[in-house]
């Protein structure tokens, strides 16, 4: 199988191209329609988890809002690999609406890269963040004059970054209260949607060196904690492409 010469410089075309090979091994090895479809999907959900893992990392980089568009064309190259596309548009792989929400976590990551980072401060407090320093406005009056600014910053920009906020806590409170759930299962799982949503928050912010972000780091702590959590991620989501890809183990990135 054809490897890039410089891996740390390869892009998300040279992966797909290799992952190609591999793809049809696995389809000629498995006769039944959706066996393979399901085969795939897996393949689909590490790549998606593995791009997710290298955004929050960085793996001897950081990535910020100038990457996004880059990582938005590449999301669309994965898509539209999985979705395998015929002449007419249909698609052949992956259903449509299986590709989507299994991207979907790295959408919601895109979306928190393009946002200010005092709207991502302010999305923080909004979901408990706060808590860590006694309580949201207990931080921004702890913080002093950077604190209080970034606080006001944004309570300004709360409202752009809300929508995306507002998501993971609403769907786990749907899916919770869907069959017969009780109401403090429906709460539990938007506390944990919530819980999970702040520490992305954290990870994103962790990575960004702005005035705002350097406050956040002040009031906040336990953004070193993120930072390891998603460096073994990462190492995780590596090591299953590598295996994916008939690599032994040796390196892998998206880019």
């Amino acid at each position: 199988m054809p490897r890039p010469s410089d891996p740390a410089a390869s892009t998300i075309r040279d992966v797909l191209r290799e992952l190609n090979y591999a793809l049809g091994t696995i389809v000629r090895a498995a006769p039944r329609p959706r066996l393979r479809v399901e085969l795939v999907t897996c393949i689909l959900s590490s790549c998606a988890f593995a791009l997710e893992s290298l955004l929050l990392a960085g793996a001897g980089r950081s990535f910020g809002p100038a990457d996004t568009a880059m990582v938005r064309r590449d999301l669309a190259l994965l898509h539209d690999f999985f979705l395998a596309r015929d002449a007419a548009g249909v698609p052949q792989g992956v259903p449509q609406d299986t590709v989507v929400a299994t991207t979907k976590p790295v959408v919601a990551l895109l979306e928190l890269m393009d946002a200010p980072s005092d709207s991502l401060v302010a999305e923080w407090r909004r979901v408990g963040g706060g808590a860590a320093g006694g309580s949201g406005n207990g931080a921004t009056e702890g913080g002093g004059g950077d604190g209080d600014e970034a606080g006001s910053a944004g309570a300004d920009g709360a409202e752009s970054a809300a929508e995306p906020a507002a998501a993971p806590a609403a769907e786990a409170g749907g899916e919770a209260g869907g069959g017969e759930a009780t109401e403090g299962e429906a709460a539990a799982a938007a506390a944990a949607a919530d819980a999970q949503y702040r520490q992305r928050l954290e990870q994103v912010l962790g990575k960004r060196t702005d005035e705002a972000a350097r406050a956040w780091a002040k009031q906040a702590g336990g953004a070193a904690g993120a930072e390891l959590s998603a460096l073994s991620a990462i190492g995780r989501s590596r090591e299953t492409l590598s295996r994916l890809l008939g690599r032994g183990g040796g390196d892998s990135s998206a880019r």
